[in-house]
């Protein structure tokens, strides 16, 4: 393992059969590298418009996306219920790959922009070509329904890494706009990086929080991962387990592995403490989701989710 300030990872390596048998699992690129080369374009969901993409049976999405929650500023305990404001729709965003590239999407991710910024609430493999296809989200900035001057055409043109692993938790099994706010509030408000809108994204724009993460960053980025058969790992911080994020290769891992350290190190600058865990619980909590295959669905359930394509369990992110 390896610790820096208030977090330690633990890396999952993987045996050598499971290597093999997921030897075809590859080729997949990136949601930030392929918005900002402008493969894939992200945009607000019209009322009443459909997807244009043929449908994946693959995506793992929340059923049913709950309305969105427009609190009073006055009396936060009032909120209006509201599936969708000036025609889009809140809950929902169109995806859409103009590439030949294959890209995963994953849970969590933050796109910056349309009329308000949004977590990914669901993994996808979106197809070369894709068309238009709806993914399902949750709003992290409270206070805006409007296009921004850099934004006017409605794209998502802005990429803001992986949430913390509270938000995430929030979007992934809580499922509900309500709590995904209170989420982004206590961050935004514990770092010091409240907002007129109440924008997640706020966090970037503030220095303290900035010189906290590039010390993490610089320490964990800087570990060599290439050399080793690792598919995942556990962060912890104090004497709790923050999750585990597992995935079926080795490349897989790798390539979500700097936008995944955002949301770590953010859960331990924020809510962190100096890491006094026992190895023994780490490997108990390790064994609950991942010891026994057969049982493995059922252990998730409610506390993370698993993410499959024809079968083959690409990605398992528990909380």
């Amino acid at each position: 393992f390896c610790t820096f300030g208030n977090l330690r990872l633990y890396p999952v390596v993987a045996s050598d059969a499971f290597i093999a048998t997921h030897k075809n699992v590859s080729g997949y690129s990136t949601l930030k590298e392929s918005l900002e080369s402008k493969k894939v374009v992200v945009s607000e969901r019209a009322s009443g418009i459909s997807a244009t993409g043929a449908a994946n049976s693959n995506i793992s999405r929340p059923p049913n996306p709950r309305p969105i929650l427009q609190g009073n500023q006055a009396n936060p305990n009032v909120e209006m219920l509201q599936s969708a404001r000036g025609g889009e729709q809140v809950n929902s965003l169109f995806v859409e790959n103009f590439s030949k590239d294959t890209v995963f999407i994953m849970a969590g991710e933050v796109v910056k922009g349309g009329k308000q910024d949004r977590v990914l609430a669901q993994d996808m493999i979106l197809p070369p070509n894709s068309g238009k296809v709806d993914i399902g989200v949750f709003c992290v900035e409270h206070g805006r329904w409007t296009y921004g001057a850099e934004n006017g055409d409605g794209s998502f043109a802005g990429y803001g890494n992986t949430s913390s692993k509270t938000v995430r938790a929030a979007a992934i099994v809580g499922k509900e706009q309500s709590k995904v706010w209170a989420e982004v509030s206590d961050i935004t408000t514990k770092n010091g990086a409240q907002s007129a809108t109440g924008t997640y994204n706020e966090l970037e724009k503030n220095e303290s929080f900035q010189k906290n993460m590039n010390a993490y960053l610089e320490f964990f980025n800087s570990l060599p991962l290439k050399d080793y058969k690792i598919i995942g790992m556990v962060g912890v911080s104090g004497d709790k387990i923050i999750g585990a994020d597992l995935f079926a290769t080795p490349e897989l891992f790798r390539n979500q592995y700097k936008t995944l350290l955002q949301s770590y190190c953010t859960e331990a600058i924020t809510n962190g403490k100096p890491v006094a865990i026992s190895d023994k619980k780490v490997q108990e909590y390790f064994d609950q989701f991942f010891a026994n295959e057969s049982k493995q669905e059922e252990s998730v359930t409610g506390k993370g989710m698993i993410f499959k394509k024809d079968e083959v369990k690409l990605h398992i992110t528990t909380f």
